[in-house]
């Protein structure tokens, strides 16, 4: 093998583990969509279509300037209007796309398959790339005049946004069977939250990249080492006060943001993250169950459990909505209330991966087509 560990590779359907003896006979039937009696429309306000993301999770994104970003595996990159959809930038890489797309007031910055980061001007030029060791799985974030990089390797990399200078490096060592799948990094303050491979939560100093506090999510178990696997493989949370996540084989935790300590946890297993309100924590199990936690006390408020097997991407919270997306490309728009079916929309029949964003009032999402659409939410 080329790798000296072995990964896992998170599929499109949900958390398939591929061996050489695995078989889909016994895949769990995805349930039918449920009729919905009271309907709230997601209009479409546009879409377009950018090349395919292969097994790659990409998400645009959204500028200052008002052009929406999004990529392709292959090294497509396309802008459009925000408002109308008009394109207005057709930027050929030639690299492997693997994580896109962040961005800054100067630009924005892309990941490749081949360990770099790529930074770009809003016209498409290019500013620098930089060379940073294995896969970037994840889109870069930007901070306090960073770009700030997540390595499979298991690395996070500051880079300096002007010219790419390396700032610092936090490193730690992988377990010896991982999930290919990698949660984003999340900003919180002068804090960066991100969870990782074992089971952690981590918080690191935005300044230098030091560890200032690690809380455990989920302990590996098991006889086997498939059974050990309990990684931290989506987005944190927070609000300034709580930092939430979730692990693969573990549970859904909400720690202080001050120093680490778990506040109250519940037994859910996820690879597909969480979602936070003023008021609740949400959940997507591995199964495709939407959960809804109070945010101080942990108490279970709902359970939507009728998008078994669906692949069901982490929640979005907007107003007294909570929205999900699929593996057959359909937006979901949930009561927070009560988790109730509200309403949804179609794309083109692809695997919505990450949760979909809430930009001005409108939805965004990118499908494993390549699919960009907006809708308005009522």
């Amino acid at each position: 093998m080329k790798q000296s560990r072995l990964r896992l590779i998170v599929a499109t359907l949900g958390l398939a583990i591929l061996s050489a003896c695995s078989s889909t006979d016994n895949a769990p039937e995805p349930a039918d969509l449920p009729k919905i009696t009271e309907f709230n429309q997601l209009p479409l306000v546009w879409s377009q279509r950018v090349a395919t993301a292969d097994d790659m999770v990409f998400t645009p994104w959204l500028a200052q300037n008002g052009v929406v970003y999004a990529a392709s595996a292959k090294g497509l990159v396309e802008g459009y209007e925000f408002a109308t959809g008009k394109r207005v930038l057709e930027l050929k890489t030639g690299k492997p796309l693997s994580g896109a797309i962040g961005g800054d007031e100067q630009g924005f910055y892309l990941g490749t398959s081949k360990g770099e980061v790529l930074a770009y001007d809003f016209s498409g030029q290019l500013r620098w790339s930089v060379r940073v060791g294995s896969e970037v799985l994840v889109p870069p974030k930007t901070a306090l005049g960073a770009v700030l990089v997540r390595v499979n390797d298991g690395s996070v990399v500051a880079l300096d946004a002007k010219d790419g200078a390396r700032k610092w490096v936090y490193q730690r060592s992988l377990p010896s069977l991982t999930l290919r799948s990698q949660g984003q990094l999340q900003i919180a303050g002068r804090r960066l939250l991100l969870g990782t491979p074992g089971g952690k939560l981590a918080a690191l100093s935005l300044g230098d990249g030091g560890l200032q506090w690690e809380a455990t999510v989920a302990q590996p178990r098991g006889a086997t080492e498939l059974e050990r696997i309990a990684d931290v493989a989506s987005a944190p949370v927070s609000d300034g006060k709580l930092a939430c996540t979730v692990a693969y084989q573990g549970r859904l935790i909400c720690a202080d943001i001050e120093n680490g300590n778990v506040l109250w946890s519940r037994d859910v297993s996820s690879s597909y993250g969480v979602g936070m309100d003023l008021r609740n924590v949400y959940v997507t199990d591995e199964l495709g169950a939407v959960y809804a936690y109070d945010k101080q006390s942990g108490r279970n408020l709902w359970k939507q459990a009728r998008l078994y097997a669906r692949a069901v991407t982490a929640p979005t919270v907007v107003g007294n909505f909570v929205l999900v997306g699929d593996y057959e490309g359909v937006v979901h728009l949930l009561s927070a209330e009560d988790g109730s079916f509200l309403g949804r929309a179609e794309t083109d029949g692809s695997a919505i991966r990450l949760a979909p964003q809430v930009v001005q009032e409108k939805v965004m999402v990118q499908t494993a087509k390549g699919t960009v659409a907006v809708f308005s939410i009522k």
